[in-house]
């Protein structure tokens, strides 16, 4: 075995056992910590730039930044196995989209990808949830009506 790779197998073994040094980054404001999720995003370096975005999130002095961020955060928070945090970004984008075309395509992509993760049931309980819990929740109203027009359409005609 050569030099590198058993560098590399040890390297490994540290990740896999948690002992790593964080490499997190400490970021000093917003602008710091888009400017480093933008970056790292664009070099399809997802959960590095989710760690970065995350952070521009919670430094977020106001509602448009925080927009910014999560959309943003849509990629990396894709990549992910669970669905919570792409359907609460999603959630943000759609409640403070400016246009009805944003809305339309945030609802959209959630119907989506709840119907390639084959968690439309799921989402179906969620935001009718919510829907019952706050009749004037405009992301669950729409979330809603793209599952029902789109994909039970969808499986209503696969059954047949």
């Amino acid at each position: 075995m050569t030099i590198t790779k058993a560098i590399s197998f040890g390297c490994a073994a540290l990740l896999l056992s948690g002992i790593a040094p964080s490499f997190a980054a400490e970021y000093s404001n917003f602008n710091d910590a888009m400017r480093q999720g933008s970056k790292l995003a664009r070099e399809m370096k997802h959960a590095e730039a989710q760690e970065a975005l995350e952070a521009a999130v919670k430094l977020a002095k106001d509602d448009k930044d925080r927009l910014q961020a999560y959309q943003l955060l849509v990629t990396p928070y894709r990549q992910l196995p669970e669905i919570d945090k792409m359907l609460t970004a999603q959630e943000f984008i759609l409640s403070h989209a400016e246009t009805k075309a944003r809305r339309k395509n945030a609802a959209s992509d959630v119907g989506s990808f709840l119907h390639q993760r084959g968690k439309l049931e799921a989402g179906i309980e969620r935001y009718e949830a919510k829907f019952k819990a706050d009749p004037k929740d405009i992301a669950a109203l729409h979330i809603l009506v793209v599952i029902y027009k789109q994909h039970r359409k969808d499986e209503a005609l696969a059954k047949a």
